[in-house]
């Protein structure tokens, strides 16, 4: 699931318990994921191609408002007040699936934080099972979704995917939408639950500024 990564978590638990310091940051850096596949623990990404004209963009601690406190998890929110706009595309940066800070700018740098595009919830559901001819129907009440929308799933932290022929992980394409119920066009041959979150994918070709607005970047403990 989207979040803080295991260097990140690794990093602050150190620090708060005194093991050792935060390590300094100086600028973060945001970079734009093109795929994404694997659990948080063993995550997999590319990032569009540098010979396009493709570089993560810096942000600088002003470009973040003040964290904000909540009464129940996540306890604590921020978000950047500024847009962060990315260098004009020379080419084709195929599609664009979530974004993830750094602290750096170059391949050697640690993640610190990812999260598909759209700010959009994740969801509990239950999926029927479509005995292996049909496509699982997932139970999510008031969902919201509309057909031809994208979705993603986890069960990271709890459930167990249904059983499918193909890969559940990646974005898939809502079908079938009534008011508590859709599939993702995925046969199906057993019943599974998790969670389920909307996302929205850019297609980036040549001379394209990508540009995150303010408020994309959320950042949630």
């Amino acid at each position: 699931m989207a979040g803080i990564t295991p260097y990140g978590a690794g990093a602050t638990l150190s620090a708060i318990t005194g093991r050792s310091s935060f390590p300094a940051l100086g600028l973060t850096f945001v970079g734009l994921l093109s795929s994404i596949s694997g659990a948080q623990g063993t995550l997999a990404f590319s990032e569009p191609p540098a010979s396009s004209g493709y570089g993560r963009a810096p942000i600088v601690p002003s470009s973040w408002g003040a964290p904000v406190a909540n009464a129940s998890p996540p306890y604590s929110t921020i978000s950047n007040n500024v847009a962060i706009a990315f260098n004009a595309s020379s080419g084709a940066w195929g599609t664009v699936q979530g974004w993830a800070l750094f602290d750096g700018s170059g391949s050697a740098a640690n993640m610190l934080w990812w999260d598909w595009l759209g700010g959009f919830p994740w969801l509990p559901f239950y999926a029927a099972s479509g005995a292996g001819t049909a496509p699982g129907v997932f139970d999510v009440a008031a969902h919201g979704y509309s057909n031809g929308d994208q979705a993603v799933l986890t069960a990271e932290f709890g459930g167990s995917l249904p059983t499918s022929v193909s890969n559940l992980a990646v974005p898939l394409t809502v079908a079938g939408a009534t008011a508590d119920t859709f599939n993702l066009g995925v046969i199906t041959s057993s019943s599974g639950s998790g969670m389920v979150r909307k996302v929205v994918t850019q297609t980036v070709n040549t001379g394209i500024v990508v540009t995150l607005n303010a408020g994309a970047i959320v950042l949630q403990l």
